[in-house]
C-alpha cells in the first residue's frame, strides 16, 4: 500500500485481494484512531512556509548547510513567526 486515500469513504477502494493487502488494509485501519490532522495556524502563512523552506532546502542542497542545520534553522524561523503572530493577539 503506497498512501491512504484522503477521504474515509475511499479507503474500501484500496486492494485487499491479497494476503499481506488483507493486512495492510486492517493496520491502516486500525491506525485511523490514531490519525489526526495538523492544527492549522493563521500566523504561519502557505508564502512564509514555503519562501522559509525554499531558502534553507536551497542552502542544504549548496552544501552551505547540512540537513540537520537546515531543519533547526527551519524550526527556529517557524518557531520566531509562530511567537510573533501570538503576540499580536495579546
Amino acid at each position: 500500500m503506497g498512501a491512504l486515500p484522503g477521504l474515509k469513504s475511499l479507503s474500501d477502494k484500496l486492494p485487499q485481494d491479497l494476503p499481506f493487502q488483507k493486512q495492510a488494509y486492517q493496520v491502516a485501519q486500525n491506525e485511523l484512531q490514531y490519525a489526526k490532522p495538523l492544527p492549522d495556524s493563521p500566523y504561519i502563512s502557505t508564502d512564509l512556509l514555503n519562501a522559509t523552506i525554499k531558502t534553507y532546502l536551497e542552502k542544504s542542497i549548496k552544501g552551505e548547510l547540512s540537513v540537520d542545520q537546515a531543519c533547526s534553522a527551519l524550526t527556529d524561523d517557524l518557531n520566531k513567526a509562530l511567537a510573533q503572530g501570538k503576540k499580536q493577539i495579546g
